[in-house]
C-alpha cells in the first residue's frame, strides 16, 4: 500500500499544472505515492493535460470531476473523507515543491511521531521570476510544540495548509476538514488542528513553493464584497472550534484576523463593503472577550486590544491607526527614494566600491583593495565616509561595482546597471542561513532569514575559496541568483605568497615574538544573542603559566569581545606554531600554509543543536578535536604528535589575477 496520498484540487490550471506535475515526478521519495486530482469544472485544458501528463511507475493516478463548481474547500473533503493512505499532503495546482519534500517531511514525521510536520515556504513571483522568503512569524525559532502548546500553531503570519504533511487517522479522528463553499477554507482547518494536535514538527527550509501570479483566486473578483463575505464565513466557521487550549491561543487567531481584515478591506474590495466588513468581523470576535494578552506587542495591536477597541465596538480607530501605520510606510519610501537621489544618477563605468568586512579594512577586502590599488584601478573605500551622509550615498549611486565580504544591511536599493561582487569571508565548517536552525538568531529577531535572502538575492556573484564549497553554499543560500567564482581567496593568496622566512622574520619583530606562538582565535555563540556566557572559552592565561617554553596570544571575535584588536589574522597565522580554534573558518587558511591546528569544543552537542555542523566535511577533524583542558593541555604537551590536516581542492593562487581580471572584463570594467 501506498504511504503516501497528494490531494490537488484544479481549476483552470493550465498555466502552472504542468510545474506542479513535473514537482512530484521529480521527488527523490521512491516509495509509492497515490495522487489524487479533483477538477472543479475547468473550461480550459486542465483536465487533458493531467490525462496526458506520463507519471513515473511508482505514482498512481486518480482523477475525479465535479459535477459543478464547488470551490476547493469541498474538493480536498471529498477525497480526504475516503483515503485510507496513512500520510496526506495537500498541493494547490499552481504550486510546486522542492524534490525532497516528500522524503525529508515524510521520515521527520514518522521519526517523531508527529500529527504534523510543517515546512517553510517561499514565495515565487512570475511577473519578475524571482523568488522571496517573507516568512517571519514568531515560530520561526520552534523545533516542535506539543500538547497544548500546539495551538500556539495560531501564531503563524500566514495560514497555509499546504506546507505540511499529515497523518491521516488524526485528521479523521478529528473530523478535520475545509470550509466549503467560500475562500479562505485554511482558516477552519488550521484552528482545528491547533485545537486537537499533540504534536507538531516544524522543518525549517522552505521545501514548499508558492506560486504568485495575477490569475490566483486571491487576485480576482475585486470590484465586488465576494473576498469580505467569505472572510467573514471563515472567521465564523473557525471560531466554532476555538477555545483557550493554551494561553494566548484565542489572542493569536484574534491578532491573526484583525491584521486579515485590515489588509482585505484594503485591498480586495470596493472602499464602500470596507466599513461593515470591520464592524461584522468586531461583532464576531467580540463573541468571546476573555483571554489572555502576551506582554509583548507590536504598536498596532496593543492599541487594539489594550485600548479596549474590541470590545467597545471602536472599529472606526483601527482603520485610522492603519492609515497612518500606512502613512508612516509611505514615509519611509520616499526617505529611501531621496537617498538614491543624494549621489550621482550615473554609474561611472570604471568604478569600483569596497564596503570592507564589517565595513573595515581588513579580511578578504583588504587583500583585495590593496592588490587593485598597486594596479591604479579607481577604487574607493566605502568606511572612509560616513555612514548614511550624503558623500556615503553618492559613492554607492556611482559605483559600477560594489564589493562586500558580509551582509550588506543596506536601506539601499541596487541600480539595474550595478553589480555586486561577495567576497564572503571564509570556507563553511558551520552551517548558515536557510542550512541551519539558528535558534537563537531567529528568537533574537525573527525578520533574519527574511532580509538575509533578500541582501543576497541582489548578488551577481559569489567568491569562494574552492570548488568543493559550492555545495554548501548553494544549501545555505538557497534559490540564489549569483555565479558562484571558485577563484580563492584573496587572503589566502596573501598567505601562501608570503609563507617565507624573510616575512615571518620581520612580523614577529612587528608582533614581538619571540618564543614559538600558539594563536587562540575562538568565533562566537549564536547563544551569546540571548545570554552572555562564555565558558566555552579557553583560559589562555592558565595555559601561558603552565606552558612558558611558548607565547599565547588570544584574538577573539568581534562578537565576543570589546576589545579591539590592532593585529592582522592573517599575519598572525602565518607566524604562529598551532592554532586553537573551535567553529571558525579560520582553520581552513592556516591549513592552506600547513599549520597544526586543535579543535577546542567543550559545548559541541550543544552546538550542533542550534547552529549545525557540516558533518561531512567535520569529520575530517576528528582526531584534533578536544572537548576539555586537559586534552588540550595533553596535545600541547605532546606537540610533536598533533597531525595536520590534508586539504582538499587546492586552488592555484599563482591564477587569482587572471581569473579576477577576466571577471572585471566580463562585467565591462574600464581598467588600464
Amino acid at each position: 500500500m501506498s504511504q503516501i496520498a497528494i490531494i490537488i484540487p484544479t481549476y483552470n490550471s493550465q498555466a502552472y499544472l504542468i510545474s506542479c506535475l513535473e514537482s512530484i515526478n521529480r521527488q527523490t521519495y521512491q516509495g509509492k505515492i497515490n495522487l489524487y486530482l479533483i477538477d472543479d469544472c475547468s473550461t480550459d485544458n486542465t483536465v487533458e493535460i493531467i490525462n496526458n501528463f506520463q507519471f513515473r511507475p511508482h505514482i498512481k493516478l486518480s482523477l475525479m470531476i465535479n459535477q459543478e463548481n464547488m470551490t476547493q474547500g469541498y474538493s480536498r473533503n471529498t477525497i480526504l473523507k475516503d483515503i485510507i493512505e496513512p500520510y496526506v499532503v495537500f498541493l494547490d495546482s499552481d504550486d510546486y515543491l522542492d524534490e525532497r519534500f516528500l522524503e525529508i517531511m515524510l521520515e521527520k514525521c514518522q521519526s517523531t511521531n508527529s500529527d504534523i510536520v510543517f515546512s517553510d515556504w517561499i514565495f515565487y513571483h512570475d511577473e519578475f521570476q524571482q523568488y522571496d522568503f517573507k516568512k517571519s512569524d514568531s515560530l520561526l525559532h520552534i523545533e516542535k510544540l506539543e500538547g497544548n502548546d500546539c495551538a500556539n500553531l495560531l501564531a503563524l503570519n500566514i495560514y497555509f495548509s499546504t506546507p505540511a504533511i499529515y497523518k491521516t487517522t488524526f485528521l479523521k479522528d478529528h473530523k478535520i476538514l475545509y470550509g466549503e463553499g467560500y475562500w479562505y477554507e485554511d482558516f477552519e482547518f488550521i484552528v482545528n488542528c491547533a485545537m486537537h494536535a499533540q504534536k507538531i514538527t516544524f522543518y525549517h527550509y522552505p521545501l514548499y513553493i508558492v506560486r504568485s501570479h495575477d490569475v490566483s483566486t486571491t487576485k480576482q473578483n475585486y470590484d465586488g464584497a465576494k473576498h469580505l463575505y467569505s472572510l467573514e464565513k471563515a472567521v465564523l466557521a473557525s471560531l466554532n472550534y476555538l477555545y483557550d487550549r493554551s494561553e494566548y491561543a484565542i489572542y493569536y487567531f484574534y491578532r491573526y484576523i484583525i491584521l486579515r481584515t485590515l489588509l482585505y478591506t484594503r485591498t480586495r474590495a470596493p472602499l464602500r463593503f470596507r466599513y461593515q466588513c470591520i464592524k461584522r468581523i468586531n461583532q464576531l470576535l467580540n463573541r468571546n472577550q476573555n483571554y489572555s494578552l502576551p506582554d509583548k506587542n507590536s504598536t498596532l495591536l496593543n492599541y487594539i486590544f489594550n485600548q479596549g477597541i474590541l470590545k467597545n465596538n471602536q472599529y472606526l480607530k483601527i482603520i485610522y491607526k492603519d492609515w497612518r501605520i500606512r502613512m508612516g510606510k509611505k514615509r519611509r519610501l520616499a526617505f529611501n527614494e531621496i537617498k538614491m537621489k543624494l549621489g550621482s544618477r550615473r554609474v561611472k563605468p570604471h568604478k569600483i566600491l569596497f564596503v570592507g568586512f564589517d565595513d573595515e579594512f581588513k579580511g578578504n577586502s583588504k587583500y583585495l583593495f590593496n592588490l587593485m590599488r598597486n594596479k591604479k584601478y579607481d577604487i574607493t573605500f566605502l568606511p572612509n565616509y560616513k555612514k548614511n551622509s550624503i558623500a556615503y550615498y553618492a559613492q554607492l549611486n556611482s559605483a559600477k561595482l560594489i564589493i562586500f565580504e558580509t551582509w550588506s544591511g543596506f536601506s539601499y536599493q541596487k541600480k539595474d546597471n550595478q553589480v555586486y561582487l561577495q567576497l564572503w569571508h571564509g570556507s563553511p565548517l558551520k552551517k548558515m542561513a536557510f542550512s541551519s536552525l539558528e535558534r537563537y538568531v531567529m528568537e533574537k529577531n525573527r525578520f533574519s532569514k527574511a532580509r538575509r535572502f533578500n541582501d543576497y538575492q541582489q548578488w551577481d556573484y559569489l567568491l569562494i575559496d574552492n570548488e568543493g564549497d559550492d555545495y554548501y553554499f548553494n544549501d545555505c543560500f538557497i534559490y540564489n541568483n549569483f555565479k558562484i567564482l571558485p577563484y580563492g581567496y584573496p587572503r589566502v593568496k596573501w598567505l601562501i605568497h608570503n609563507n617565507n622566512e624573510q616575512v615571518k622574520s620581520l612580523l614577529k619583530k612587528k608582533y614581538h615574538i619571540t618564543k614559538p606562538l600558539i594563536l587562540y582565535v575562538p568565533t562566537w555563540r549564536d547563544s551569546q544573542l540571548i545570554n552572555d556566557d562564555t565558558s566555552f572559552l579557553l583560559n589562555i592565561k592558565t595555559l601561558q603559566a603552565k606552558y612558558p617554553q611558548y607565547q599565547f596570544l588570544s584574538v577573539e571575535h568581534s562578537y565576543l569581545s570589546n576589545i579591539t584588536y590592532n593585529h592582522d589574522i592573517q599575519e598572525l597565522l602565518l607566524i604562529c606554531d598551532l592554532v586553537i580554534s573551535d567553529y571558525s573558518s579560520i582553520i581552513f587558511d592556516a591549513l592552506k600554509i600547513n599549520k597544526k591546528i586543535l579543535l577546542y569544543q567543550p559545548d559541541l552537542e550543544e552546538y550542533r543543536s542550534y547552529r549545525g555542523l557540516y558533518e561531512d566535511r567535520f569529520v575530517a577533524f576528528k582526531d584534533i578535536i578536544c572537548y576539555n583542558g586537559e586534552e588540550i593541555v595533553d596535545n600541547i604537551t605532546n606537540y610533536e604528535n598533533i597531525p595536520i590536516i590534508d586539504v582538499d581542492n587546492y586552488i592555484d593562487y599563482d591564477e587569482f589575477e587572471d581569473r579576477f581580471m577576466n571577471l572585471l572584463k566580463e562585467i565591462g570594467l574600464i581598467y588600464e
